[in-house]
């Protein structure tokens, strides 16, 4: 079983952001058509680790 204590749950919080960031880049350039796909799946993931976080600091 892993830790799941502030400093995991911050460290999951900050690959949120990121997830989410990189997502939004993706939606806003035009280059390439399966960008939007990749933003959809980045957003997936921000959502996944910002839960995670979530239920660190629940669990603690």
């Amino acid at each position: 079983m892993s830790p799941c204590g502030r400093p995991e749950a911050m460290a999951r919080l900050a690959q949120a952001k990121k997830f989410a960031e990189v997502a939004a880049l993706c939606v806003g350039d035009p280059s390439d058509d399966t960008l939007p796909q990749v933003a959809a799946a980045l957003a997936v993931l921000a959502g996944i680790a910002a839960s995670d976080a979530a239920c660190c600091i629940a669990l603690k």
